[in-house]
């Protein structure tokens, strides 16, 4: 039961959204300012919007080897259409009515480095030119500034402070995406039968950088942070996950769904603790 409602909230492009809600809400209590639900609602909205028209569009030129979570909306076109321009619409208002001039002017241009690197997708896509890992630190940038930008405008910290909560953010939601990464390629390297000798190569690939990225995590909390809080657990135990999972025998598509769900699930989890 459990398995199936996960499978079923990464289909609909959902886990994205909780990642971005749950770490935003643990910024919020890491920089102790309050939390309002309409920058909760405007982010999940967000982020659904992006992930989503990004997935619709990763195989709109290619339609082989379509995983679930790609094809689910593909297959439903129309009601796509209809709940994206929805959420759009919902979050314009939500905008225009809770946010002030100064989060608009920099929202929108937040929203058109969004649009403009999902073309940067598309065209990646049309003519199978992908840098290696290159997209993947596009994304996990992308989302850690979503998730700090409501925070960043409620608290008073200067531009290095906001800088070292980004990087470390960004290695944290790069080691997602690198595993992620990883174990649709091994998927495809499972149905593909291909020789021994290309898998073992794949597998000293990414998990290397995996590893790297997260003890350069693990680094940077040791050097900039005097004593532990929630925050930092999560961050930790979110990149320890990573890289166990990537190493299990379970089914892959079940290792990429529990990887998602450790990465929204632990912040949820610390962050309700810390009402205890």
């Amino acid at each position: 039961m459990i398995v199936k409602t996960l499978c079923k909230l990464d289909e609909l492009s959902l886990n994205p959204v909780l990642v971005s809600i749950c770490w935003q809400v643990l910024l919020f209590l890491e920089l102790d300012v309050e939390i309002e639900f309409s920058h909760t609602l405007i982010l999940g909205l967000s982020v659904w919007m992006a992930y989503s028209a990004d997935r619709f569009c990763e195989h709109l030129h290619n339609n082989s080897s379509l995983s679930r979570r790609h094809s689910y909306w593909k297959d439903r076109k129309k009601v796509f259409y209809g709940v994206w321009l929805s959420a759009f619409t919902l979050s314009l208002l939500g905008s225009g009515i809770f946010l002030d001039w100064q989060k608009i002017t920099a929202g929108m241009f937040l929203f058109s480095v969004v649009f403009m690197n999902l073309l940067v997708c598309i065209q990646e896509n049309k003519t199978n030119s992908i840098v290696p890992y290159f997209r993947e630190a596009r994304t996990s940038l992308l989302l850690s500034i979503g998730c700090f930008f409501f925070p960043f405008f409620k608290t008073g910290i200067n531009f290095s402070q906001l800088a070292l909560y980004l990087i470390i953010l960004t290695n944290l939601f790069l080691i997602n995406c690198l595993a992620t990464n990883y174990l649709e390629e091994s998927k495809k390297f499972e149905n593909l039968l291909k020789t021994k000798h290309a898998h073992e190569k794949k597998n000293l690939d990414i998990p290397n950088l995996l590893k790297a990225s997260f003890f350069s995590l693990f680094f940077l909390l040791c050097m900039n942070k005097e004593e532990a809080s929630e925050f930092i657990y999560s961050l930790v135990l979110c990149g320890f996950a990573s890289c166990i999972l990537v190493r299990t025998k379970i089914d892959v598509d079940i290792r990429r769904v529990f990887l998602d769900f450790c990465y929204w699930i632990i912040p949820l989890i610390y962050f309700s603790l810390s009402f205890l």
